[in-house]
């Protein structure tokens, strides 16, 4: 017999009618009525234009410098996930730490007047470097940016495992946003950490369970980012690209060069300025690719590449790209990084 509807819909038209009796006909239409009642198709039918009206409009927040907010298109931008990657000492976490000030700007200054949530995975939270930023931002924005009300304005959670990772983000974070609708921008520094730092089989099996929970916990945040109208910003690591036989450590040749996928990428020291630059001296940390794979990579909007200049150098240079988004071409740009904050390298 059948016991619910969705038993009908297990077995072909044959099979139904000899179970219960009725001519293939019969059988057929009685499928029909099941699907329509486990899935009631005209209830979920929306058309393109119903979908324009309901949906709002993304907001932008500013990266604290018009030429950097030029490089990524106008900003971060709500209801997408931006990724930032880069090597360690290439300035992820210093631009995550502006962002957490800028939001809280005003529209007029390209902010949003919002507080923002911090979820940090590896070590302490940077506390001196934030209130080092805060003091910048209380003067420069002054009568605008309060010390005692920009430190308020940050929620922080620290996070040690997937599994805190998991409901946290999964069930924690949602009604959160949903009881904190002044949080517009989510930080999280960083997203692989946790899964590199805790051991997962090198079997079929267990990559499959690491590329599932990293499907799943991608979903869930660009559902919620949608949802909230929030801009959820992560921060990634990097690992060195063993395909094609590529070696980081080896510099470019002439022909590498100029089938690199950063040649010829367009290098602004202001909004209309461009200018030539050697990105040969970044190839070591350009060459590397952002962990967790294709997976992830999939889920993501934006992702904004940091690079630095090889540690054998005496003096550390940094640049800013965006290697893709939908919202403008690639470009990138030299920045640097003081007590102020990171901003554009003016050329000399």
């Amino acid at each position: 017999g059948l016991d619910f509807p969705e038993d009908a819909l297990y077995r072909s038209e044959q099979e139904l009618a000899t179970v219960i009796k009725v001519s293939e006909t019969v059988a057929q239409s009685l499928k029909r009525e099941a699907s329509a009642r486990i899935y009631p198709w005209k209830k979920k039918h929306v058309h393109v234009c119903d979908l324009l009206e309901t949906s709002s409009t993304p907001d932008c927040i500013t990266l604290g410098d018009a030429t950097l907010d030029h490089v990524v298109g106008g900003g971060v931008f709500t209801k997408a996930i931006t990724e930032v990657v880069g090597q360690s000492s290439s300035g992820k976490t210093q631009l995550l730490m502006q962002l957490l000030l800028t939001v809280q700007l005003p529209r007029s200054l390209g902010g949003l007047d919002a507080a923002a949530l911090y979820v940090h995975t590896e070590g302490r939270l940077p506390t001196n470097r934030l209130h080092q930023l805060i003091n910048s931002y209380s003067q420069k924005y002054s009568g605008i940016i309060d010390k005692e009300k920009a430190w308020n304005s940050i929620y922080t959670l620290r996070l040690n495992s997937t599994n805190a990772q998991h409901t946290v983000l999964g069930y924690q974070l949602p009604v959160m946003l949903h009881n904190t609708p002044n949080i517009r921008l989510v930080v999280i520094d960083s997203i692989a950490s946790l899964y590199r730092g805790e051991h997962f089989e090198l079997d079929d099996g267990g990559r499959l369970m690491k590329a599932s929970e990293v499907c799943d916990l991608g979903i869930r945040l660009k559902k919620l980012a949608d949802q909230h109208n929030v801009a959820v910003v992560v921060a990634n690591q990097v690992t060195d690209d063993f395909s094609a036989g590529n070696n980081a450590d080896q510099p470019l040749t002439d022909i590498d060069k100029r089938h690199w996928r950063w040649a010829h990428l367009p290098m602004f020291t202001s909004q209309t300025e461009k200018y030539e630059i050697d990105l040969d001296t970044f190839s070591e940390s350009l060459s590397k690719q952002a962990t967790l794979g294709l997976t992830w990579a999939n889920t993501v909007n934006c992702r904004i590449r940091m690079a630095r200049s090889s540690a054998l150098d005496q003096i550390t240079r940094r640049i800013l790209c965006l290697e893709f988004s939908p919202y403008t071409s690639r470009k990138g740009c030299e920045v640097q990084i003081d007590d102020n904050g990171m901003h554009v390298k003016e050329k000399r």
